[in-house]
């Protein structure tokens, strides 16, 4: 959003050069937090802000590499972030970056979180009721 890339069609407007200096800022910002969440943490999480920098990296590469083979001459696709395909999986040429964790779908966007019910898997339970056998 910070970069004025808020509607889904936007995708194909990334540039990682153009973007240098607010890629820069959201990956200082998320450093910051990590490590100051680190601190408050009394020292017993161990810092990963340095993995954490590499993997917003290899994001913003990914992003850029898919929306070069968008835009190859003869190969015009549609990308977009990926919110028109929620239901349904692009088809007929149609990319995007993300899609619902997962979701159905072969394509190569990136599985992401769109809820709390993501975050972990359903597990099976039994609830067991003590009463009264007298009753």
């Amino acid at each position: 959003h910070k970069a004025g890339l808020r509607e889904d069609k936007d995708a194909i407007n990334f540039d990682k050069e153009y973007f240098a200096d607010i890629i820069t800022e959201i990956e200082e910002f998320i450093a910051e937090r990590v490590a100051g969440i680190n601190a408050r943490s009394g020292g017993e999480v161990s810092d990963q802000v340095d993995d954490i920098r590499s993997e917003i990296g290899e994001f913003f590469d990914t992003w850029q590499k898919y929306v070069d083979e968008c835009n190859k001459e003869g190969n015009a696709r549609t990308f977009c972030f990926g919110r028109r395909y929620m239901v349904n999986p692009p088809v007929d040429g149609g990319r995007r970056l993300f899609r619902q964790y997962n979701s159905q779908g072969k394509d190569v966007a990136l599985d992401t979180v769109t809820s709390m019910r993501n975050v972990d898997v359903s597990v099976q339970g039994k609830i067991v009721i003590w009463g009264d056998d007298n009753v």
